[in-house]
């Protein structure tokens, strides 16, 4: 026993064209193939779009890390400096650092880029003690002034931030 009949057959007493199955075999075919083409590509722009916000959200989290390493510098008051004073200084290069590398798409820098800033910050904050902290900050200015990218910017900060601990220094009496 057969559960279907054969084009052209009888079945209940009507028979079916055999173009009309044939049609709607052919449409129902089309019908899949598109919602499978449609799905695969659906399903491929949710992945890029996925990992391009996991990859912003990565290099968002690694900036966050970079300022609060800079911020740390703080913690090392040069001898003359108030710690108030030395914190209101240590704003030109937290600005400078956020700044230059506002926005990946702005600064330019990849992930990878932004690891390494974050590892060298980190080995200058190591070595940072009261004696040598404007030589660190200057350090942190080297380290954005090595990218090439608005170097005039940078600079101009940096000598801000220089003439700053020389006005300190000259104010200082000598021990």
């Amino acid at each position: 026993m057969r559960n279907r009949p054969r084009t052209g057959e009888r079945s209940y007493g009507k028979t079916r064209p055999a173009a009309r199955l044939t049609t709607k075999r052919h449409a129902m075919n089309h019908r899949r193939s598109a919602i499978v083409i449609l799905s695969i590509a659906v399903s491929g722009v949710t992945m890029w779009f996925g990992s391009s916000l996991w990859a912003q959200r990565q290099w968002f989290d690694l900036q966050a890390q970079q300022m609060a390493t800079i911020r740390r510098i703080e913690a090392f008051p040069p001898l003359g400096w108030e710690p108030r004073s030395w914190s209101n200084a240590l704003v030109i290069p937290y600005n400078v650092w956020g700044n230059v590398t506002d926005h990946p798409s702005y600064s330019k820098i990849s992930n990878a880029e932004m690891r390494s800033l974050l590892s060298k910050l980190e080995q200058i904050l190591a070595v940072t003690t009261r004696d040598n902290s404007s030589e660190s900050v200057d350090r942190v200015f080297s380290l954005l002034l090595q990218r090439g990218q608005k170097s005039d910017f940078i600079s101009a900060y940096r000598e801000e931030f220089r003439t700053s601990c020389k006005e300190v220094r000259r104010r200082t009496p000598a021990k």
